[in-house]
């Protein structure tokens, strides 16, 4: 996490001058939710990422055109497989 305060990452999420196509959030961090709609108030894709081991609804970011991407695995050798489903 970049920024500690949850209202100070969503302040430079719009002020960013230079726009990326899409972004990840940190589904578990404080403030994920005001992150991700800042990003979709700016037309930027998001991506919910959670910690292996949470399910979908465990941390919830409820906003439109938010999707959830694979878990990371905490162990490499890991032979379970993540799996990514939208937001509803």
């Amino acid at each position: 996490m970049g920024e500690p305060d949850p209202a100070a990452r969503v302040a430079r999420v719009r002020e960013w001058t230079v726009l990326p196509d899409h972004a990840s959030v940190n589904r578990h961090e404080p403030g994920a939710e005001g992150v991700a709609g800042a990003l979709l108030e700016r037309k930027v894709a998001v991506e919910a990422a959670s910690r292996a081991g949470e399910g979908v609804g465990d941390v919830p970011v409820r906003t439109p055109r938010t999707t959830s991407p694979p878990a990371e695995e905490p162990d490499a050798t890991s032979t379970k497989s993540a799996r990514s489903t939208p937001f509803p």
